[in-house]
């Protein structure tokens, strides 16, 4: 009979009557439940079993943000990246929002390290070998943010699955779950890849305030060079012949690029830099 009240007074939760906290699932369902409601190979439970009824019609966007705050869609190994969940309703005015997702590799397992949260209301749980991102307590502005170490070279495509939640606050029905998500982020080449070329090939200065110089060691008789930003997109390319050395500019781009370079024996080298 204590235990049947106790269920009744909780299903019929009015703030400021009986509790002085939010129902336990605003902590984050990973964390209170056990459970994954990203969408993702091991989801076993969705927001709106307990949050559903609401008009809100949430919409949720994953973003990964550089050392240099460009955002991108390729992480280099072991560097480290501000993952952001951005939900917001389409109809309504939702009291706060809430979250949950994973970072998973191709062989679905953990992929890198959430080290820490940044944004307010958010926390990261361990569950089953993983890590969750999720919501401590509802979030007003709708953005959370977390702080994610890429894995190590050779781990692939990372996909985040995730999913949001739009809440009116009052601990009863009337919330709403945004469609799941998926994001994927490739892998970036980290450095000098070519062994022929590995010892002979210098970049500077690395970071640059836009002027490039590539020291290639040796002349060659023809010379290829394409640069490409985190998106995989070209923002330049040069041919140049019988020449030990290349100069270009990139002023006035500032962010994370690839630099590859073509020579005539078939050697290939891939070189990261940063444009402040």
């Amino acid at each position: 009979m204590i235990a049947f009240i106790g269920f009744q007074s909780f299903k019929n939760y009015k703030p400021n009557v009986y509790h002085k906290v939010k129902p336990f699932k605003s902590g984050g369902l990973a964390l209170k439940n056990g459970d994954d409601a990203t969408g993702g190979p091991y989801n076993t439970a969705e927001c709106i079993d307990c949050h559903g009824g609401g008009s809100y019609a949430p919409t949720i966007q994953v973003n990964l943000f550089d050392s240099n705050m460009n955002n991108t869609s390729a992480y280099i190994p072991g560097d480290t990246y501000k993952v952001q969940l951005v939900i917001s309703a389409t109809s309504g005015s939702p009291a706060g929002y809430g979250m949950q997702a994973v970072a998973l590799n191709n062989s679905n397992q953990q992929a890198g390290n959430f080290s820490s949260a940044i944004s307010l209301n958010s926390q990261i749980t361990s569950l089953s070998g993983r890590q969750y991102i999720e919501q401590n307590g509802y979030n007003v502005s709708g953005v959370f943010e977390y702080n994610w170490v890429a894995p190590t070279t050779g781990t692939g495509n990372v996909k985040i699955y995730g999913v949001g939640l739009a809440v009116n606050g009052s601990g009863t029905s009337g919330d709403s779950q945004s469609p799941y998500v998926i994001k994927t982020i490739t892998e970036s080449a980290l450095s000098i890849t070519d062994l022929n070329l590995k010892d002979r090939l210098k970049l500077y200065p690395n970071p640059s305030l836009g002027e490039i110089h590539i020291d290639l060691g040796m002349s060659y008789e023809k010379l290829n060079l394409t640069v490409t930003n985190t998106l995989g997109q070209i923002v330049l390319t040069k041919t140049e012949s019988n020449t030990d050395n290349f100069s270009f500019s990139m002023e006035g781009k500032t962010g994370l690029y690839f630099a590859t370079i073509y020579n005539n024996l078939g050697e290939q080298a891939n070189i990261k830099f940063i444009v402040k």
